[in-house]
């Protein structure tokens, strides 16, 4: 009798902490804020979608299950080119199906680049959550006569040339067929040769230049993370966890969240920026977090909206721990 009395007491205190610890994750199926009604009220308060209405992809809740887990970005280019060759070699490359070769240095570091630019860092990012998957992709030469040569090429030649220039891509879905940004400018079919006058959001906003220069790839990064952002916040409305996160839910399946280190947010606030991002866990959108009045003119595209009028008083999102209970009642 006794021997059951301790057990009946061990699966009580069990059963407690469980349902302590699952509010503290707020795992819910049910979780008010993905749901189309709750993004549209918390829409031009503290809350800025991207994702449909702002986005070159263009995502919409029909696109969630076929997001990567991780956004890719893949160096079109030929073993032989002398430009960028050395970080060309330093990214993983895959031939018929198999990896030919790793990761190198080289590679290393410039994957370390685009964690910072995510996060937003001056200094070295230690990731908890992989941010971005570099590949590499070996193109052929065209070996189609040059447009001197040939003043009527065939489409498909035309075709052939722009395929085989130097270029990066960048997607997060499982099918990127369609939904792709690329570094390089638009390719005009008649006249063989990139558009030299596109003025687009990543020109405008984020100063590409398409020059195939290691820092311009770089704003073209920085750019193509915001494509994948989900929406903007202020921080105040993410609910800090007993295991030193920042959470919100994320809309793309139950039990996602948007989740950024509160080291991570210590370290970029001390560099003295106003910013950085959330990576959800589950798919390869972000979330742009905010925590001061300086707002980058980068992201003016999106909205200029004030944070004094932006940021009410009451934590709408998580308002009391009277609200979670709703949501988790106790039995």
């Amino acid at each position: 009798m006794y021997k059951h009395l301790v057990l009946l007491i061990l699966i009580i205190i069990l059963f407690i902490l469980f349902i302590i610890k699952r509010k503290d994750t707020f795992y819910s199926a049910e979780f008010p804020y993905s749901t189309p009604a709750y993004l549209h009220q918390l829409e031009d308060s503290y809350f800025k979608n991207l994702s449909e209405n702002h986005s070159d992809f263009k995502i919409k809740r029909d696109d969630y299950e076929n997001l990567t887990q991780v956004p890719k970005l893949i160096f079109k280019s030929f073993d032989s080119c002398p430009n960028l060759y050395n970080l060309f070699h330093g990214f993983k490359l895959k031939t018929d199906g198999e990896w030919y070769r790793g990761e190198n240095s080289e590679g290393i570091t410039f994957r370390n680049e685009c964690e910072k630019i995510f996060y937003n860092s001056s200094q070295f990012i230690r990731i908890e959550h992989p941010i971005i998957d570099i590949r590499a992709e070996d193109i052929e030469v065209d070996k189609s006569p040059s447009p001197s040569q040939s003043p009527s090429p065939s489409p498909s030649e035309s075709i052939s040339f722009k395929d085989t220039y130097q270029d990066f891509t960048f997607t997060g879905f499982k099918n990127s067929s369609n939904k792709k940004l690329n570094y390089m400018q638009l390719y005009d079919e008649e006249k063989r040769r990139f558009c030299n006058f596109e003025k687009e959001l990543k020109q405008i906003f984020f100063g590409v230049k398409s020059d195939l220069k290691i820092d311009d790839i770089f704003r073209f990064v920085d750019f193509c993370f915001t494509q994948l952002c989900f929406g903007m916040i202020y921080i105040e409305h993410m609910k800090l966890t007993s295991n030193h996160y920042r959470v919100l839910p994320c809309p793309c399946k139950p039990g996602s969240f948007f989740i950024l280190p509160e080291r991570i947010r210590h370290q970029v606030s001390l560099e003295g920026k106003y910013y950085t991002r959330a990576k959800c866990n589950t798919c390869c959108l972000n979330l742009i977090v905010l925590f001061g009045e300086d707002f980058p003119d980068k992201f003016d595209f999106i909205n200029s909206f004030s944070p004094k009028e932006s940021c009410p008083d009451i934590n709408v999102t998580f308002p009391t721990d009277e609200i979670l209970d709703n949501i988790f009642p106790p039995d």
